[in-house]
């Protein structure tokens, strides 16, 4: 089920307040392990997600065990995800129980609407009384009300019952009404695009309306886009339309590549119509390379051009290294090249893919050089990956590259 970016934006904040209620949750933010070598964080990264997992299991079985499980998480944003994750598989089994953590909570709207959720698929009636007990914030605060919550449950409740999903939007006031009817429809054009565009027509404001349009035809692209991109002519804001077409365009490139560029030839801004080529560039690259390497010579914008370049030896370089090292090499700009080249030359020669990096003199795109090859090699890779996060400058970033390569250490 795709869930609206909105909602996902809510759950990430909620991880971090989820912790700042009552005494049991407060003291496992009292922890400051701070990892010092590469082993520390990979492994403690690892046995910390394990402690999750298994929190998670023992829910069902003893919620004691379940919350000294997450007190013995290290990571301070680890913990805070392992007690947001008992809050939600609560929901499952006890929504009371779920619902008294709530009560104790700092933020009790954003929990409730997370509560409410988990719950909407399987008792609608709850789901929503539980939207009731979310304050209203009025005009000032309108993120944080019951409309709010409509809004957030309507989407998924729209497979389920869509009449009752277009209902709540309808209860929301007429200034937010528009972006409730658009979640809806995206989510529906999975599964029926005709019903999709008419919740579209249900918008009154035509930006929001393209959008609306945009979204569905993205949405059904997937299963016909010869079908989906014909939608794009209806869109009437001039901006939403390219992007349609921008969006669709590549998809059509292995059936008929003539009409895909076509497609691309109808969008006005000149860098979105560089980016619909470049995608199309890098969608057939593995099919026919040196036709994808002579469509980067159509695009107009400079910048552009060498990211075409790039985008194709991504699509290629774990399948044809030889053929991404020949993409990487029409890039101009040097650093750029260079750490295009460190990627495609990661599985064939490791040393001279280093060495490409060792010549970027900037040393933020330096680091990013070494954590790109270590992301190209973690998946097969995971030790000789772990070891490249070293020369890795920047605290944040190594750290961040330790945790990409923690996954799959621990399988």
């Amino acid at each position: 089920m795709k869930t609206n970016s909105k909602i996902a934006l809510i759950l990430l904040v909620t991880v971090t307040i989820l912790v700042n209620g009552c005494d049991k949750e407060r003291r496992y933010l009292d922890s400051n392990f701070v990892p010092q070598t590469s082993t520390d964080i990979t492994d403690q990264y690892a046995q910390d997600w394990d402690s999750i997992e298994k929190s998670v299991s023992f829910l069902s079985k003893n919620i004691t065990k379940s919350l000294d499980l997450c007190e013995s998480v290290s990571m301070i944003n680890l913990k805070e995800e392992c007690i947001f994750e008992i809050i939600l598989k609560s929901s499952k089994s006890n929504v009371s129980f779920s619902l008294e953590l709530c009560e104790a909570q700092s933020d009790k709207n954003s929990c409730y609407l997370s509560v409410a959720g988990e719950v909407i698929a399987t008792n609608t009636t709850q789901a929503l009384e539980i939207c009731e007990k979310i304050r209203d914030g009025g005009l000032e605060d309108w993120t944080e009300d019951k409309y709010w919550c409509y809004e957030n449950m309507a989407p998924d409740l729209s497979t389920i019952n869509l009449s009752l999903a277009l209902e709540l939007c309808s209860k929301i006031p007429d200034y937010r009404k528009d972006e409730c009817y658009d979640f809806v429809a995206w989510e529906i054009a999975e599964i029926d695009v005709n019903k999709a565009l008419e919740i579209c027509n249900l918008i009154v404001d035509v930006g929001t309306k393209s959008s609306c349009y945009k979204w569905a035809a993205g949405t059904y692209s997937d299963r016909d886009a010869e079908s989906a991109i014909k939608l794009c002519d209806h869109v009437q804001d001039l901006e939403w339309r390219d992007f349609c077409y921008e969006d669709i365009a590549y998809k059509l490139a292995l059936l008929d590549l003539n009409r895909s560029l076509g497609y691309c030839k109808k969008i006005r801004d000149i860098s979105h119509k560089d980016t619909c080529i470049y995608f199309i560039a890098a969608n057939i690259s593995l099919s026919n390379l040196p036709k994808s390497l002579d469509l980067c010579h159509y695009v107009e914008t400079d910048y552009l051009i060498d990211t075409c370049y790039e985008n194709i030896a991504i699509s290629i370089f774990r399948d044809n290294a030889a053929a991404a090292v020949e993409a990487c090499s029409n890039i101009k700009d040097k650093e750029q090249q260079s750490r295009c080249m460190a990627r495609a030359l990661a599985f064939i020669n490791l040393n001279k893919s280093l060495s490409h990096c060792e010549g970027i003199s900037n040393l933020n795109l330096k680091d990013g050089c070494y954590k790109e090859v270590s992301s190209a090699l973690g998946k097969e890779q995971p030790n000789k990956a772990r070891e490249l996060c070293k020369h890795i400058r920047e605290p944040a970033d190594k750290n961040s590259c330790y945790r990409y390569i923690a996954f799959y250490l621990k399988k």
